[in-house]
């Protein structure tokens, strides 16, 4: 018995397991005490507005009215994204289910329980370039910052976008150092995969493609630029075709607008469109000429640049980026 918890005491997982574990024992005693922050009521109200924006049937009734879901303070939730909210509602919902507690106990201690997880990470990220003492330190100085640990409880912003953020960042550094340069014993260009002509019919059907729109679209646009408003006022007056519901999937509320809007709406994105369509074409037209005409040197530069990922590290690091940015717009900087 002695040796056994000679063992768990010298391990290298001790010292953090048993910060964790402290955290979580005096969080669990304590989560009632907090008071409620002043702008708690409102995000989780937020919370349980947030089903509405993904109800398919009051997307397509007419009446959708996106302001709706952002609850009762919608100029300032239209910052946060519904990402954590979401995740942790549920689990909100089971304490508040086997504790009995109220809705703000539940919040804060689901609360609490994600910057637990931030400080793990904290730790494990530190280990990248220090011994797990130092390590060890860096996640009891971040544990117990009296700002941190008063608002583990009753920010349900910033903590977790604070947590989501660290995590996001490790994943990302766990991708890169997955990530190998293929080992080759030549310089010669690996054989052509036996999909490959089928890339190159590929990429020249979507050239023509492209190219036969485009020189549609200049020969016909005045002709287009007359039917825009009849095709749009055509989706606007009966939303229970199909061209409606496809409308009505990518306004927010036709019904807040009229028909004249859209109709110049219409016209500035056609405007745009040789641009773009000069640009696709390019690209595809490109693509079907170095597939066919300079397939060495494309098998060359895909040799000289191509990683190998480890896809699960990598799905993983792409979800939790992914979910920062729908926690807050500034997400993507982790990345």
């Amino acid at each position: 018995m002695k040796d056994r918890l000679t063992k768990i005491v010298i391990h290298a997982a001790f010292p953090i397991s048993l910060l964790v574990i402290i955290c979580l024992v005096v969080g669990i005693f304590t989560f009632q005490d907090f008071g409620m922050g002043w702008d708690e009521p409102l995000f989780y109200k937020y919370a349980d507005a947030i089903p509405y924006a993904y109800s398919l049937s009051e997307r397509l009734s007419g009446n959708f009215n996106i302001l709706k879901a952002y609850g009762p303070s919608e100029t300032d939730h239209m910052m946060y994204g519904p990402a954590y909210i979401l995740i942790a509602r549920p689990f909100v919902l089971m304490t508040m289910f086997l504790t009995g507690v109220d809705q703000p106990s539940g919040w804060h201690l689901i609360n609490f329980i994600l910057f637990i997880i931030g400080v793990l990470f904290i730790y494990l990220f530190a280990l990248r370039w220090m011994n797990r003492w130092a390590a060890f330190s860096a996640a009891l100085l971040f544990v117990t910052q009296p700002l941190f640990w008063g608002h583990a409880f009753i920010n349900p912003k910033d903590i977790p976008f604070a947590v989501f953020f660290i995590i996001a960042i490790y994943t990302g550094f766990r991708m890169v150092d997955a990530a190998s340069l293929p080992h080759r014993s030549d310089n010669s260009p690996e054989p052509l995969s036996r999909h490959w002509g089928w890339v190159r019919v590929l990429l020249w059907v979507i050239f023509s493609l492209l190219l036969l729109v485009s020189i549609a679209a200049v020969t016909f646009n005045a002709q287009i630029r007359n039917w825009i408003p009849d095709l749009i006022r055509s989706v606007y007056d009966h939303p229970e075709s199909f061209g409606g519901k496809i409308f009505l999937l990518l306004t927010e509320n036709p019904s807040g607008s009229n028909a004249e809007a859209y109709i110049s709406k219409g016209r500035s994105l056609f405007n745009r469109l040789p641009l773009f369509l000069f640009i696709f074409t390019f690209i595809a037209g490109l693509s079907a000429f170095l597939a066919t005409y300079k397939t060495d040197f494309l098998r060359r530069s895909y040799q000289t640049i191509k990683i190998n990922l480890s896809y699960g590290v990598t799905i993983f690091a792409g979800i939790t980026l992914g979910l920062l940015t729908a926690i807050r717009i500034l997400g993507p900087l982790a990345g």
